[in-house]
């Protein structure tokens, strides 16, 4: 074989490799910018990258789960659920046209019961006061123990936008109160085939609350102490029947004082609705200023009718007005012996307390304080509680329980026992 020759094999079989290789660049460099991994973040603001067990990359909206239920139906760190997970994203494009055509989120939680639940997320875009985009995923079994939770979202509802989310466990109604909590999903690097939902013309509903509103504090044994508070709402009822009614109550400082719930029987034409805010309520969150309604509710054969919060205050209330069951501590002996003093509380009033101290008085100033080991835990209408305490050294002139006014009572002036 001459040089010639031999310099043109080598020349051909470079050339090929160099085709062979521009083919391989070519192939990468065409392929989308994200497929099952999360994207990279160009900043601490979008996500926390997280690897998982099996050290795949995970983009996470951490510590999303969250409970807002104020009446414990489904508080997570105290009830059925529990743990704070992190909630994984991920977007996909299977078909490399650089727009996304899956979106998925991925958590767990703990359980303490089995049962079926329904879950959801919700988005609500950081510009957008009213849009939000739910992924939901009803009846699951959900499992005592440990849960692997997988919710797919669908494409066409999201933006390139930026989202703040909230995720929510309920069982069939009782919903849990909802609340964003500022955690951010960003999905500006995306591209979505978003499609503005169509706007349906709504029929205009009926209107059933006049808007009339009254109150009335309630005293039927002339005490001088109200029993409850009736608030009236006029409603123009289009048939006679049963109708429910739901309420929340609120104080003038935001604080939900009552939750009232109940069915009333109206005539055909317009009739007062009554709700009744007990006097409990009222003593026990302090309620000192008007009272409000938000929201209000009517139903009629399961159907809801009308919601409204409407723009009115109720006159000026102050606890002290109300009378409420209430404990009520006394100290009913102390009996020195030697140098020890044997000292016998009780409840006399007619709720049960909690968390209830003793300590001694010598010249005025209490002498064990706040490392005191003198408590009963619970005391229930009508409890004693006898304590043995070493008066060794000590010079004690009285004997007071609940020192630090920690127990709201009926009467807060017979607390202490003089020894003298």
């Amino acid at each position: 074989m001459n040089r010639k020759k031999g310099f043109n094999i080598v020349y051909s079989k470079l050339l090929i490799l160099i085709f062979a290789l521009s083919i391989m660049v070519f192939a990468g460099c065409s392929q989308a910018k994200f497929s099952n991994k999360p994207y990279e973040k160009p900043g601490l603001i979008n996500c926390d990258i997280i690897k998982d067990l099996e050290m795949k990359e995970k983009c996470a909206i951490k510590n999303l789960i969250r409970s807002y239920d104020l009446q414990n139906k489904l508080d997570y760190s105290k009830g059925i659920f529990s743990g704070e997970s992190d909630v994984y994203f991920y977007v996909k494009d299977t078909n490399d046209d650089e727009i996304v055509d899956e979106i998925e989120f991925e958590f767990e939680i703990e359980s303490k019961e089995s049962g079926k639940y329904n879950f959801q997320i919700n988005l609500k875009p950081i510009d957008e006061e009213n849009k939000i985009v739910a992924v939901i995923l009803e009846d699951v079994d959900v499992q005592q123990g440990n849960n692997k939770i997988r919710l797919i979202g669908d494409p066409k509802k999201f933006k390139s936008k930026e989202y703040v989310g909230s995720i929510f466990i309920f069982k069939g109604y009782d919903g849990v109160y909802r609340k964003y909590n500022g955690h951010l999903l960003n999905l500006t690097l995306f591209k979505f085939p978003y499609v503005e939902p169509a706007i349906k013309q709504a029929p205009e509903k009926k209107k059933y609350f006049t808007g009339k509103f009254r109150d009335e504090a309630i005293d039927t044994n002339n005490d001088g102490k109200f029993e409850s508070v009736k608030i009236f709402a006029e409603v123009n009822a289009e048939e006679a029947g049963e109708y429910g009614i739901q309420a929340r109550v609120y104080d003038d400082k935001n604080v939900h004082v009552y939750y009232f719930e109940g069915k009333q029987q109206l005539n055909n034409g317009v009739n007062e609705l009554v709700l009744d805010v007990p006097d409990q309520k009222m003593y026990e969150h302090k309620v000192f200023g008007y009272l409000k309604l938000m929201p209000l509710i009517l139903f009629k054969d399961g159907k809801q009718l009308e919601v409204v919060s409407p723009d009115w205050q109720s006159t000026s209330y102050g606890y002290d007005d109300f009378s409420a069951m209430m404990p009520d501590l006394v100290v009913k002996s102390a009996v020195k012996s030697g140098d020890t003093l044997q000292v016998t509380i009780a409840n006399v009033g007619n709720k049960h307390a909690f968390a209830v101290f003793i300590d001694l008085i010598s010249d005025g100033q209490e002498i064990i304080g706040k490392a005191n080991p003198y408590q009963a835990n619970l005391m229930k209408i009508g409890d004693e509680k006898t304590f043995n305490i070493d008066l060794k050294g000590k010079k004690v002139d009285a004997v007071i329980v609940d020192p630090w006014n920690k127990v709201d009572e009926s009467n807060e002036d017979n607390n202490q026992y003089s020894l003298s």
